[in-house]
This record gives C-alpha cells, sequence and structure tokens, in this order.
C-alpha cells in the first residue's frame, strides 16, 4: 500500500466509524456516552483531516527522494 492509499484509508475508516457511532447513540444515551464522545470523537473529524494533509505531504516528499536517488 501505498501512502495516499493509507489516506484514504484512514478517511474511510473514520467515516465508518462515525457513521458506526451514530447507530450506537440509537441505544446508548446516557452520561458516559456524552463524555466518550467529547473526549474522544468531537476533534476526530479535525484531527484526521489534518493527518491526511500532512500523508499528502509526506507523500510528495518521498516521490522527489525516489526520483533524487534514480
Amino acid at each position: 500500500m501505498n501512502v495516499t492509499g493509507a489516506a484514504a484509508n484512514l478517511n474511510q475508516a473514520t467515516k465508518e466509524l462515525l457513521l458506526a457511532w451514530q447507530e450506537a447513540g440509537n441505544y446508548w444515551r446516557d452520561q458516559k456516552r456524552a463524555q466518550f464522545e467529547h473526549d474522544y470523537l468531537e476533534q476526530l473529524p479535525h484531527d484526521v483531516s489534518r493527518t491526511v494533509v500532512v500523508i499528502k505531504e509526506l507523500a510528495a516528499v518521498l516521490d522527489r527522494v525516489r526520483k533524487d536517488c534514480e
């Protein structure tokens, strides 16, 4: 798997996680759920977006390194 593929996988896994979390909300509606969401999930989409940007930058650097080594 290449670096760009890893970024795509990360985006897809995040989407699937958030969909599953929404479904869990139909059954789990207490303070612990709200706290878990606050502690771990609220910031997740933003963090993943930032991570994908960095992964793409890393892919560009690796491409330059490969070209320089040829």
